[in-house]
């Protein structure tokens, strides 16, 4: 509360005049109220309302640096998890991808649990990703499938798809599949 000889009032133009109690007459709470509201209408401001709305600045401000600072951090905290754990963390992307329904990502994942990179070694699991992606055409996984079958996992393929499925795969130019297709016609390839 201001003293009781003089108050400060700030006009539109921002000149600052300083009012003695004779001037305000004494004024009670009502009448301060009703003080305030008519420098307010004359363009006059009270030195009180502006002080109040710096501090709602410097407060405003400070929860944006906080957000700033949180996500500064979390981005921080991604970039090292993605540089130290990089397979886990494509796998994890690429496994989000082939629950979409994407062929080449559903390679990825059966390559990934195939190898382990990344993830535990699950021979099954990666057959039936390597399935997925060969039931849409995806020649590179068609020959893993192939290959698995013939190294005895499980994979779920009846007599005959084995050869379609290097067959498919020899005709986009799939490494090895070839060699395969020779080898499957020497020895058999259905198990």
């Amino acid at each position: 509360m201001k003293s009781l000889r003089q108050r400060r009032v700030t006009s539109s133009s921002s000149s600052t005049r300083l009012t003695t109690l004779d001037e305000t007459a004494a004024l009670t709470d009502d009448d301060d109220v009703s003080a305030k509201l008519l420098a307010e209408k004359e363009g006059q401001v009270t030195y009180d309302v502006d002080v109040i709305k710096e501090q709602q600045k410097r407060d405003e401000l400070k929860r944006v640096e906080i957000v700033e600072f949180f996500f500064i951090f979390l981005a921080l905290l991604l970039a090292f998890y993605a540089f130290f754990f990089y397979d886990h963390l494509h796998f994890h992307v690429a496994h989000g991808y082939a629950h979409l329904g994407y062929s080449s990502a559903q390679h990825v994942v059966g390559q990934r649990l195939s190898s382990g990179r990344g993830v535990d070694q699950n021979h099954d699991k990666a057959m039936q990703w390597f399935k997925n992606a060969a039931d849409q055409g995806h020649p590179e996984a068609s020959y893993h499938l192939a290959l698995g079958h013939i190294h005895g996992h499980k994979t779920g393929l009846k007599k005959g798809e084995v050869t379609n499925l290097l067959e498919h795969a020899r005709k986009n130019d799939v490494d090895g599949a070839k060699v395969a297709l020779e080898l499957c016609a020497k020895n058999g390839c259905d198990l």
